[in-house]
C-alpha cells in the first residue's frame, strides 16, 4: 500500500515525519513524504485521482501559517470527498489548529480548564474584561496557533500592549496557575496510549519546553507515568467529540486545590523516545515503542477502510 505522509516543506526532515515513515516501512508500507507546497504547485485534480493513494497521514503542524492551514483543511476535505482515508482528518485539524477551540472541546467534554479569553492584535481587552482572572495576578498570553511553547508569555494585566500574537492575529489570554509539573497524555484511535510528566523549574520554563524530547532549545526533564483510569476516561470522552482525531496528545496541570485543569489538545505531538525518558521501562514496559505502536495502528486503520471499500483496493 502507498501512503502519503503529508507535511510542509520546512518540516519534511523533522523527526515526527521521518521516524514515523521508518516505522511504517517496517510494516511493508510504501511511504511518500509529500509537502503541501508540492501538492499546490501544478497538481491537477486528475493527477490526484490517478495517484491511487491508499491513505493520507496528516503530519502538518496545527500551528501552520494561515495560508498553509487553509490549504491543508481544503485538501483533507477533498480527500474525504474522493474517499481517500485520512489519519487526523479535516474536522480534527480545523479544531486543533485554533487553541480557542480546544477550550470549547474541553467544556463540551465536561472537563475543567483555566479561564480563557480571546483577543485580537491591536485590540487589547479593557481592565474590566480581565476581572475573570485572578485579581492582580498575571495571566498567560498564548498564540492561537503555536507549538513547543513558542510565543507563550507570562503577562501582567496592565502590560497587554506588549502581548505578541500568532500569524492569524489571534491571542488567547489564559488564567495562570503556578505549578512545578505539566502532564501530557498521548492518545490513539480514541484510547490513551501513554503519559509523561515534565518538571517545571520556574515561570520561564512553564512557557517553553516539550515533552517529546525533541526540542533542542530547551530539553525537558521528563518522567513516564501510568495514566489512571479516571484520566483515561476523561480523555477518551474528549476524543469521542472529534472522531477523526486519530492521534495526538492532551496537556493538563493541577492547581493549588488539586483540580485537574486541561489546557491543550494537539494533533502533531511528537511521540516520546523511551530511552530518553526517566522511568519509562517501569511505567511502559522495557520493550515499549510508541512509534511502532502508532505505525501498527495506522496500518490497521487504513486496512479497515480498504476492506470496507473494496473498490479502493
Amino acid at each position: 500500500m502507498t501512503f502519503i505522509l503529508l507535511t510542509l516543506d520546512k518540516d519534511r526532515h523533522g523527526i515526527w515525519v521521518t521516524r514515523l515513515a521508518e516505522c511504517l516501512q517496517q510494516h511493508g508500507a510504501i511511504v511518500q513524504i509529500l509537502s503541501m507546497e508540492e501538492i499546490l504547485h501544478g497538481t491537477t485534480t486528475d493527477q490526484i485521482r490517478k495517484q491511487q493513494w491508499k491513505g493520507i497521514i496528516n503530519r502538518v503542524s496545527d500551528a501552520a501559517d494561515p495560508i498553509s492551514f487553509k490549504s491543508v483543511v481544503a485538501f483533507l476535505q477533498a480527500a474525504r470527498v474522493m474517499d481517500i482515508a485520512v489519519w487526523n482528518g479535516p474536522d480534527a485539524y480545523s479544531l486543533c489548529g485554533n487553541k480557542w477551540c480546544h477550550h470549547i472541546l474541553f467544556q463540551q467534554a465536561g472537563l475543567v480548564a483555566p479561564t480563557t479569553m480571546v483577543t485580537l492584535r491591536n485590540n487589547p481587552l479593557s481592565e474590566d474584561s480581565t476581572t475573570a482572572f485572578s485579581e492582580n495576578g498575571p495571566f498567560l498570553a498564548k498564540p492561537n496557533a503555536g507549538g513547543f511553547g513558542v510565543g507563550v508569555q507570562l503577562v501582567d494585566r496592565l502590560e497587554q500592549n506588549d502581548i505578541s500574537s500568532s500569524s492569524d492575529n489571534v491571542t488567547l489570554l489564559q488564567q495562570y496557575f503556578p505549578t512545578d509539573r505539566i502532564y501530557r497524555v498521548w492518545f490513539m484511535r480514541g484510547r490513551v496510549q501513554c503519559g509523561m510528566v515534565r518538571s517545571v523549574r520556574g515561570e520561564s520554563d512553564f512557557t517553553a519546553g516539550c515533552t517529546g524530547h525533541v526540542c533542542t532549545k530547551r530539553p525537558a526533564q521528563n518522567e513516564a507515568f501510568l495514566v489512571p483510569n479516571d484520566i483515561q476516561q476523561e480523555i477518551e470522552g474528549l476524543c469521542r467529540l472529534v472522531p477523526d482525531a486519530h492521534a495526538g496528545s492532551v496537556e493538563f496541570l493541577y492547581d493549588e486545590k488539586g483540580r485537574r485543569l486541561y489546557f491543550d489538545f494537539n494533533l502533531l505531538s511528537t511521540l516520546p523516545f523511551p530511552e530518553t525518558i526517566h522511568n519509562s521501562a517501569l511505567a511502559w514496559g522495557a520493550d515499549y515503542d510508541p512509534w511502532k505502536q502508532q505505525a501498527s495502528e495506522m496500518m490497521k486503520f487504513f486496512g479497515d477502510h480498504l476492506s470496507s471499500n473494496p473498490l479502493n483496493l
